[in-house]
C-alpha cells in the first residue's frame, strides 16, 4: 500500500483502535488497559469483525487523564466515580472541588500518620543507640 494512502494509527481517519494501539499511545501496558476496562474506567466501543475490542481515540486521552490523577493521590475507585460523573453530567466544578478537597484531606491524614510513625522510629533509634545492638536484636526477634 502506498504510505501516503495509509493514515496510520495516529490519524483521525481511523475511527477505532485495538487494545495494543490504545496501550502504546496511552503509554501503559495492555494489562493496564484491560484492568481499567474491568474497573469501568475505560469502555470498548464494540468488537471488530475479527472479535477484537475496539476503542475510540478518546480512550487514549482518558488514560492520559487517569495516570496523572493517580500521581496526585486519586484512587482508581475515585477515578471511576469522577469519570462516570463527567460522562453522564459533564464537569461540575462544585463536585470537582469537593472531590479534590477529600483527596487533599486524605493525603494530609497520610502525611500525619507518616510523621507519627517516623517519630516513633526516631524514639526507638535513640533508645537502641543508647542501649546497644542487643536490645535492637531482641526487639526485632519479638516483632518477627
Amino acid at each position: 500500500m502506498d504510505p501516503r494512502l495509509n493514515p496510520g494509527v495516529d490519524s483521525r481517519v481511523n475511527t477505532f483502535l485495538k487494545i495494543g494501539e490504545i496501550a502504546r499511545l496511552g503509554e501503559v501496558g495492555v494489562d493496564t488497559v484491560r484492568y481499567y476496562e474491568r474497573l469501568g474506567l475505560l469502555h470498548a466501543q464494540g468488537r471488530s469483525a475479527g472479535g477484537y475490542r475496539e476503542f475510540s481515540r478518546a480512550t487514549v486521552e482518558r488514560i492520559r487523564f487517569i495516570k496523572p490523577a493517580q500521581s496526585l493521590g486519586f484512587r482508581l475507585d475515585e477515578m471511576v466515580s469522577v469519570l462516570n460523573a463527567i460522562d453522564t453530567e459533564g464537569v461540575n466544578y462544585q463536585r470537582a472541588h469537593a472531590r479534590l478537597s477529600a483527596v487533599a484531606e486524605r493525603i494530609d491524614a497520610q502525611i500525619e500518620d507518616l510523621r507519627r510513625v517516623r517519630s516513633e522510629i526516631s524514639v526507638l533509634l535513640a533508645k537502641y543507640e543508647a542501649d546497644g545492638c542487643e536490645e535492637l536484636e531482641s526487639t526485632v526477634t519479638r516483632m518477627g
